[in-house]
């Protein structure tokens, strides 16, 4: 029989309740915001997306935090009595328990120890509290929040049984005890009905803006002083009003009419969400959210419809027309922004993900999707904590502490066209915690409170410790996120409706971002879980196990380590970049993998990628042409200027141009065409004439076309790391200098908004950041700092490590008669003599601070020299026929017979004495070296004989 509403006042009967949102009201009251339900068949009910449901609040009164008291030895009894005197002289009474707690934050009590938890029955600070009779006093919940969320086991939005309530069910239910609401599960979202906000402000507050609820909008705006404009207005639909604050109040109940129980927005500021009446909503902020879970430049409306493929309007995608009125463009913009908040909000599925967070985490959903991953982990923590009776830890302020992060192998740089796999260690940091025994009461107990970066003297005791110690908490919640993912995925496999489908996948992604984000708040300053010492063992264990991989790689099976960062390395096959060769690529992967992994219980070690070619550039940029799994090529960009928002879209895109051309893959039909048909031997990319003179034909389309691309193209983004009115006044940054006009003229920022500008014209000699517009102001595009600036210096270092390209030709193009040399340097770096650390030439370990010698560099210096040597006389030898490189003095292939071309590495020792002289630049007995070998490098040196000869004979 299905369950009425219940009468107001009714305390016999439960009553049930989805809970969207949880607001503290004081120090001792919430409320929680959601939707009764009704109409269900079977109790409890456990679906809430088919029970009636009607929006509610209940109040929920009286939530005390327990104090935990520990009493000096025998004193238990003297001690009560001081703290019933001390809750009496405040009007108030305690009731008293003894229980054993689990113990790992606080060094002055044992890992387990005998408390008194004392329950007040009022309000209670035991901020003056002393007693002769007490060694410590800890207040378990910091804010009735937490109290309630934890005590009560609230998991994210859910489904809560609630006795004992009074008022009537229409409007705000009261609840004089956290006691009286019960968790009974999470479930599927109620009904929601969901609404999209765009609004025009100023510093007086809201001026135009359209709400968007069921398909149609609700537009309002403040009367104009001219009338047409007026007129123009409500002709669109607009409700006029006299001032900001009407208008606010209008919009306010056309919010409250039409029951909105889910609010969207893009990037309003606090000035004016304080107007708005959603404190008891679901509230999203789509550019908050989209810069935590998207990539992005801007993350303006435009940006994000684009990226999710959705259908963009003409008043988003471009400007006004000439024949539009200023007013008429803007109500359109305005009516167009609300829709497409909405399509870009159900689009990343966002409320989807955070209510899966939010649920795995314990935590409340509007702080999800707020990106608050910090305080996501630490009520993710809190109830593991909880549950297994442990003290919680304090919240103090640190001292920030600063200690190594992941290892970088250093990038052996260069154009690579053998077959590269990328391997990655599969959630490395995670790992590491389930396989060394990684938690606060083990490596992290009552915190050593390291001063920087561990020596491996440390590294080695605690690890002994963890090993010697019980399995920790921590590795065991993430061997339970493990777990229920797998499980998760297992489900996937099998055949699942599309709905299913999604919100399986939706679930997995949820465990995993949570098991992921949990190192993150051991090294934040802010977290109150933040333990330096476990974060420097993690990170230390990561950068061992990088240098394990290099040594297992290059000495057990062969192969040779190109670059290395953090979780994953790359490795040089020395297969032709060829699909024939993919299968031979995998089985050497296979053999690495199993080396490595045959070492770990939790450890392992995947394939990501394999690289049929490779531009690496430096550490942390490269750009290359992977296999998918059904044959295809398809490019990735890593770090280049091309993916930063710093560089506008004429430059990213003539990057993309030339990489394209670049890594073109010969196998491909249309590329074999365009590149290699007709060609007597199969060249190679890198130096091929034919894609160079490919790429000068692009570069000159796009210089004769510059001044006819959209102003849009040319936009900048930079982001605020603070408020711009904070900035230095010396600091000539275009995007503070614009920040600071706009805000002159009524427009808000703040730390972490993205400022868009382009630099325009000026007068002669006007600096650069004086030159920053708005792009929907008036101003003539400076294309010349363009060139210069934006255009000339990523295109060079794209080009860089490429044959055959040459500056000088690339700069006419564009206009330019002298452009500075594109230097990509490789990365020097030695391994110190005591900790064998890889860092640069600095007279002291970075490990250990162990001194370390000239002579110690001078010898290394030497012995570098003499392997680069050797190198140019033993130079790649590769068969133009079918592909296999070797170092061989033969001249034919001995595989097919046909002829080997043999590539030199003059350059690349010129460049390595050129790096050294200025790592090196004051270190007397290492100029010397370098001096010498430069003295007689044969790249510096030419012999004009050698192409002037028959000239040269000739006149004699």
């Amino acid at each position: 029989m299905a369950r009425k509403c219940m009468k107001s006042g009714v305390l016999g009967y439960p009553m049930y309740f989805y809970i969207l949102h949880v607001e503290q009201i004081d120090d001792s009251t919430v409320v929680l915001h959601g939707k009764q339900l009704t109409g269900f068949s079977k109790e409890p009910p456990t679906d809430a997306s088919v029970c009636n449901s009607t929006p509610g609040r209940i109040r929920v009164e009286n939530i005390h935090s327990p104090i935990f008291l520990k009493a000096a030895e025998g004193k238990d009894e003297e001690l009560k009595r001081d703290v019933e005197a001390f809750v009496g002289a405040r009007g108030s009474k305690c009731v008293f328990e003894t229980l054993w707690k689990e113990n790992v934050f606080y060094a002055n009590l044992d890992r387990k120890t005998n408390m008194i938890r004392m329950i007040p029955e009022g309000k209670v600070s035991f901020d003056s509290f002393f007693s002769d009779h007490s060694e410590a006093i800890i207040t378990e919940f910091a804010n009735p929040i937490e109290n309630i969320i934890v005590s009560r086991k609230l998991r994210g939005p859910c489904v809560i049984k609630v006795n004992g309530y009074s008022g009537p069910s229409s409007q705000e239910i009261v609840v004089k005890s956290p006691s009286m609401v019960h968790f009974v599960c999470n479930s599927k979202l109620p009904k929601l009905t969901l609404g999209s906000l765009a609004i025009e402000f100023s510093r007086a507050g809201i001026l135009k803006y359209s709400l968007y609820v069921r398909g149609a909008h609700r537009c309002g705006a403040v009367r104009s002083a001219v009338q047409g404009e007026n007129a123009e207005a409500e002709g669109m639909g607009y409700v006029l009003h006299s001032t900001p604050d009407a208008l606010a109040s209008h919009l306010n109940a056309a919010m409250a009419s039409e029951g909105i129980d889910c609010i969207v927005y893009h990037n309003l500021p606090s000035l004016i969400l304080r107007k708005l009446e959603i404190s008891g909503m679901v509230r999203c902020d789509l550019f908050t959210f989209a810069s935590g879970n998207i990539k992005g430049c801007d993350f303006s409306v435009e940006e994000l419809s684009t990226a999710l493929n959705l259908e963009v309007s003409l008043e988003l995608k471009k400007g006004r027309e000439p024949s539009d009125s200023r007013l008429g463009y803007q109500l359109r913009r305005l009516i167009s922004e609300s829709e497409a908040i909405l399509q870009i909000f159900q689009a990343t599925e966002a409320l989807d993900l955070s209510k899966e967070m939010s649920e795995v985490s314990g935590y409340i959903l509007n702080r999800t999707l707020q990106n608050l991953r910090a305080e996501r982990i630490e009520y993710t923590l809190l109830h593991e904590l909880y549950a297994r009776g442990f003290l919680f830890p304090p919240t103090v302020s640190r001292r920030e502490v600063k200690y190594s992060g992941g290892l970088v192998l250093p990038p052996q740089t260069g154009f690579y066209e053998d077959l590269v796999l990328l391997l990655d260690f599969n959630s490395l940091y995670p790992s590491i915690i389930q396989e060394f025994n990684v938690c606060f009461s083990t490596i992290g107990m009552f915190d050593r409170s390291i001063s920087g970066n561990m020596s491996s003297e440390q590294l080695v005791r605690l690890t002994e410790d963890a090993k010697n110690s019980e399995r920790g908490f921590l590795p065991r919640i993430l061997e339970g996120f493990v777990r229920r993912r797998k499980a998760v995925k297992d489900l996937l496999k099998q055949g699942r409706t599309p709905e299913e489908t999604k919100a399986l996948d939706i679930r997995q992604k949820a465990l995993k971002l949570t098991a992921n984000s949990i190192y993150g708040c051991l090294g934040f300053v802010g977290s109150r879980f933040c333990n330096y010492t476990m974060a420097a063992y993690i990170t230390s264990k990561g950068r061992d196990l990088l240098l394990e991989a290099k040594r297992i790689a290059e000495g057990e099976c062969g192969v040779r380590i190109i670059y290395g960062d953090t979780d994953s390395v790359m490795v040089h096959t020395g297969l032709a970049g060829k699909k024939s060769n993919y299968t031979k690529a995998l089985e050497l992967s296979r053999r690495l993998q199993d080396a490595i992994n045959s070492r770990y219980k939790k450890i392992e070690i995947e394939v990501d990628k394999v690289f049929k070619k490779l531009l690496l550039y430096k550490k942390k940029r490269y750009a290359g042409l992977y296999m998918t799994d059904d044959g295809k090529g398809r490019i990735e960009y890593k770090g280049l200027d091309l993916v930063r928002k710093d560089f506008c879209e004429v430059s990213r895109k003539i990057c993309r141009i030339v990489l394209e051309l670049l890594l073109a893959d010969c196998e491909d039909p249309e590329t074999y065409r365009r590149f290699y048909e007709g060609e007597p031997k199969m060249v190679l990319n890198d130096g091929s004439i034919k894609i160079r003179e490919a790429v000068y034909d692009e570069l000159r389309k796009v210089s004769s076309d510059l001044e006819g691309i959209p102003a849009r193209e040319f936009v900048i983004h930079n982001t605020l790391s603070k408020a711009p009115e904070s900035y230095d006044a010396c600091a000539a940054l275009p995007h503070v200098s614009l920040a600071l006009r706009l805000k002159e003229r009524g427009m808000k920022f703040e730390q972490g908004d993205v400022v868009c500008y382009v630099i325009g014209k000026g007068d002669p000699g006007q600096a650069i950041h004086k030159r920053a517009y708005h792009p929907d102001e008036d101003f003539a595009i400076d294309y010349g700092y363009y060139i210069s600036s934006q255009i000339l210096p990523p295109l060079l270092r794209v080009v860089g490590i490429v044959k055959g390209f040459h500056a000088g030709k690339i700069g006419k193009i564009f206009g330019v008669e002298s452009v500075p040399k594109s230097e990509v340097q490789k990365a020097i770096s030695f391994l110190s003599p005591c900790c064998e650390v890889s860092q640069e030439a600095t007279l002291r370990c970075r490990e250990c601070s162990r001194p370390i010698s000239r002579a110690f560099y001078a010898c290394k210096v030497t012995e570098m020299l003499r392997k680069e040597v050797e190198s140019l006389y033993s130079a790649e030898s590769r068969c133009t026929e079918c592909g296999v490189s070797s170092y061989t003095h033969m001249k034919t292939c001995f595989v097919c017979n046909s002829e080997l071309s043999f590539t030199a590495h003059n350059q690349d020792f010129d460049d390595l004495l050129s790096n050294l002289q200025k790592v090196f630049a004051g270190w007397e007995e290492i100029e010397e070296i370098v001096r010498r070998h430069v003295a007689v490098s044969g790249y510096r040196r030419i012999d004009l004989s050698k192409y002037f000869e028959k000239e040269m004979n000739r006149s004699h």
